[in-house]
């Protein structure tokens, strides 16, 4: 039975990682500071890492953490990038002296959006505090022997907040506000659950990528939303990001990412992707 580890199991991204390997019948230890699962390591990854226990010995660690996004890295970066960046980095040297392969989720905001579609081997320029942490937490993990790094866009899963809020308001007949300003290239959960899993199969070190098939707007997906709810979509009103103020290093024009993974993945397309995050 294959052993893997996540770190940062406990994320929404990293339960979802987990679920799915022990439904596959792998031996799967979540590492996180609230463990649950019997077999699973507590761990404040955020901590001195010299206090840590030994790591647990697996064929592959995936390192699903993360600590705040955009506006969190801006108004706290040095705090954020004990998380981000130096216990990334921590993670990945204890699992890789422990024997295994490290396989790191990153994000397509270490691009600038200039292009339309980022290619793996485009140069990193980061336009904001998340994204340079994750484009650092990037090349610490790739100096580790076959280590893999997977880049993402918006990933969308159950719990998702902002649609959770938007339902909410939705079905109680209130009216919602979306920016019609603002690309994203929505991924379903289970789609990145998928790349990740085929990362750490096939062992082959570098750096991935995988976006959502759909660039639009999140006033599209609120339109969306509000179809499969079966409301009154006149409750989606339009809404300007730049006149709210956000900055425009948040409003990348380019939000596509190349596909390059080890196998195909035709992702969702946009209704699937928040059908599923409804479930």
């Amino acid at each position: 039975m294959q052993r893997v580890v996540v770190a940062g199991a406990t994320g929404s991204i990293g339960r979802a990682l987990t679920a799915r390997l022990r439904g596959e019948g792998r031996h799967a230890i979540g590492v996180s500071r609230t463990a649950t699962a019997r077999d699973d390591v507590r761990i404040d990854l955020t901590s001195v890492s010299s206090a840590w226990p030994p790591w647990p010995a697996a064929d592959v660690t995936y390192i699903c953490m993360g600590s705040g996004g955009l506006d969190a890295c801006e108004r706290d970066p040095a705090g954020r990038r004990r998380g981000n960046v130096d216990a990334v980095s921590a993670v990945a040297r204890y699992a890789t002296a422990a024997g295994s392969r490290v396989v790191f989720l990153s994000s397509s905001h270490v691009f600038d959006g200039t292009r339309p579609v980022a290619r793996a081997d485009d140069p990193r320029r980061p336009q904001t505090e998340y994204g340079r942490q994750k484009a650092e937490a990037e090349i610490a993990v790739l100096e580790q022997p076959g280590a893999a790094v997977l880049r993402c866009s918006k990933i969308i899963g159950p719990g998702d907040a902002r649609l959770t809020a938007w339902r909410t308001a939705l079905l109680a007949g209130r009216p919602i506000e979306a920016f019609d300003d603002l690309n994203v290239a929505p991924l379903s959960m289970e789609d990145a659950v998928t790349a990740l899993t085929a990362i750490g199969d096939a062992g082959e070190p570098g750096v991935f990528q995988l976006s959502g098939r759909d660039e639009t707007t999140y006033f599209s997906i609120a339109l969306v939303l509000a179809r499969r709810l079966g409301v009154d979509p006149s409750l989606v009103r339009r809404a300007s990001a730049e006149t709210a103020g956000v900055p425009p290093a948040f409003r990348p024009r380019g939000v596509r990412l190349e596909q390059v993974l080890p196998q195909p993945i035709d992702p969702a397309p946009l209704d699937v992707v928040i059908a599923r995050a409804m479930e």
